[in-house]
């Protein structure tokens, strides 16, 4: 039996089932989404400005880092994106660099409506800098977007106690803190993984970290979320 021919302009599938893909709408956490943009603005001080998320695999923790790295643009934070594996430290400053390249912020600022003018400049040199350790360059980093009133989110995925990377993060990440440099530090990762993590007294500074976790979402949020997919594809 012959088919008939394929309508033009199909609708395109407003939901995205795939691995990694961010939804429309990100039910049932909008009280955590809340919290950590209004910590950005309330900068110093909020406890939320450091959290870790955990969670069963498939709870949305991936989503949640994406979804928040996003929001912190429009209130003055630049993001790296990074994941506990080796390298992930320099993989912290480079993800910075491209972020706060003048190209990356107007791009995103225009897209947020945000005022690009006073972030227009940011210069960087660091890969050139053989002088100095990884806490020497991220203070260069940390002054630099000072210097156009930047703060910088670094967010970390799948945190494990077995990288010895993580450990040495995690110990001079306080120093930053105490410091009193503009950075916030988002977490995610599996409950057994974040124990294990907390339990080395080498990141005892963590566990004064908010912790929160990810559960099943209700099914009126669900439903919710499903109707005001559906008609905002249709609108």
């Amino acid at each position: 039996m012959a088919k008939g021919p394929i309508m033009a302009g199909a609708a395109k599938n407003p939901f995205t089932p795939g691995f990694g893909q961010v939804p429309p709408l990100l039910a049932g956490r909008d009280y955590l989404m809340n919290d950590i943009v209004s910590a950005f603005d309330a900068w110093p001080g909020d406890p939320n400005l450091a959290t870790i998320f955990m969670g069963a695999r498939g709870t949305g923790k991936t989503v949640l880092l994406t979804c928040l790295s996003e929001a912190a643009l429009a209130h003055g934070w630049v993001t790296a994106n990074v994941s506990a594996k080796p390298g992930m430290e320099e993989d912290v400053i480079e993800r910075a660099l491209e972020a706060s390249a003048p190209s990356q912020l107007r791009s995103s600022m225009r897209l947020k409506g945000v005022t690009i003018g006073r972030v227009l400049g940011v210069e960087v040199d660091y890969r050139d800098q053989v002088a100095g350790n990884w806490r020497t360059r991220m203070n260069a980093l940390f002054d630099r977007l000072d210097e156009h009133d930047l703060g910088l989110l670094i967010t970390i995925d799948e945190i494990t106690v077995t990288l010895d990377e993580m450990i040495d993060f995690a110990a001079t990440y306080q120093h930053f803190v105490r410091e009193k440099r503009k950075v916030a530090l988002l977490m995610a990762g599996l409950p057994y993984k974040v124990s294990e993590l907390l339990r080395n007294d080498s990141v005892s500074f963590l566990r004064r970290a908010q912790q929160r976790t990810l559960g099943r979402i209700p099914d009126f949020e669900i439903s919710e979320a499903l109707r005001r997919t559906i008609e905002g594809a249709v609108d």
